[in-house]
């Protein structure tokens, strides 16, 4: 690391990122360019671990769960003296699965559990 007087050149420019100034004090710092990288289709995975996205998966798949669960013994309680034909099958696995990750992303869905 070294300081010293630089003057700002074209060339330079292209090397090194120097910082603008908002006050003239005679001083300026000099830091290496950063390499700058396209980010790729998964790169919003990086900022969390695989134990982490595993964790929020595995417990998207148990609230799933335990909602298809108890919406199956309500619908059970509250079929049980209606016709078997009339009963709504609308929550099943997939369904209870989308609205779970509907709730997390705040959206609607087109059915919800009673």
């Amino acid at each position: 690391m070294a300081i010293s007087s630089l003057t700002i050149t074209a060339h330079r420019e292209t090397v090194v990122d120097f910082s603008m100034d908002f006050m003239e004090a005679g001083i300026s710092i000099m830091i290496k360019k950063p390499q700058t990288e396209m980010p790729g289709a998964y790169s919003f995975v990086k900022p969390m671990r695989g134990s982490i996205w595993f964790a929020s998966f595995a417990a998207l798949l148990v609230v799933a769960t335990v909602l298809l669960v108890v919406q199956g013994k309500v619908q059970a309680s509250s079929n049980s003296n209606a016709n078997a034909n009339n009963a709504d099958n609308s929550h099943t696995f997939p369904n209870t699965l989308w609205f779970s990750i509907a709730s997390v992303f705040r959206q609607s869905t087109p059915f919800t559990p009673r």
